[in-house]
């Protein structure tokens, strides 16, 4: 059976570790100039902070997927609070199904208890997951694009 949870970092890096590096293998499109080397020193100042969210999915004990958000303050409306989505990744065998649109719908359910507002979750050219967004009503609000320099 797969259970979702709210989990914290310090608790989970060890096993987060390797299926980030899985999926920085499948999206990360620039691997020499970006290589795979996580800055966990931030992300746990961010947790300490109260600013990062981590929601994990299990098959039994096993970790299958992760969802990680960061909790911004938004600098065009002082009194608000943004959460934009970090990472969203299942392991391969489990995306079929619905098990990562219950992890999408568990993380909005408690940030949503917490009392945020406005979650803004982000999707790359190399593995677009557009439609999905879509079916779970969010509205695309703007395109990004990078050069090297």
């Amino acid at each position: 059976m797969i259970t979702y949870q709210q989990e914290v970092l310090r608790q989970v890096e060890q096993e987060i570790a390797p299926l980030a590096k899985e999926d920085w293998e499948e999206i990360e499109h620039d691997k020499e100039r970006k290589p795979f080397d996580p800055d966990w020193d931030t992300y746990y100042q961010l947790e300490d902070m109260g600013c990062l969210y981590i929601f994990t999915a299990r098959l039994g004990k096993k970790l299958i997927g992760y969802y990680t958000a960061l909790i911004v303050k938004d600098m065009h409306s002082r009194d608000n609070r943004h959460v934009y989505n970090d990472l969203i990744f299942l392991s391969k065998s489990h995306r079929k199904g619905l098990t990562g649109v219950k992890l999408m719908k568990f993380a909005e359910k408690c940030i949503k208890e917490d009392g945020h507002k406005v979650l803004h979750v982000g999707t790359t050219e190399r593995n677009p997951i557009d439609p999905i967004l879509e079916r779970l009503g969010y509205v695309k609000t703007e395109t990004k694009f990078e050069k090297v320099l």
